[in-house]
């Protein structure tokens, strides 16, 4: 069984949808009445503020305080957990 996600725009009067419908052979299981793509993308937007940030903050501690005792093994660590929250790793 797979599932499909589609977006269609209307410009006109909206069709009614409900739980468990037929359409086009299949059943539909969910409906969003609002723009959930843009809000994906806003989410990404500031889930990647918040890496830079959290990126930052993790740099400047360990400039201040962690330096030189713990060496930066800590900061590539944390480096690395960034980059792979954001899909880069």
């Amino acid at each position: 069984m797979g599932k499909h996600t589609v977006v269609i725009e209307f410009s006109g009067e909206e069709p009614a949808y409900s739980a468990n419908m037929k359409l086009m052979g299949g059943r539909v299981v969910a409906v969003a009445f609002a723009d959930e793509l843009e809000r994906a993308e806003e989410l990404e937007s500031q889930r990647d503020d918040l890496l830079s940030s959290l990126d930052g903050a993790i740099y400047m501690i360990g400039e201040r305080l962690i330096k030189d005792t713990f060496g930066y093994e800590w900061y590539e660590e944390a480096a690395a957990a960034i980059a792979r929250a954001r899909g880069e790793a």
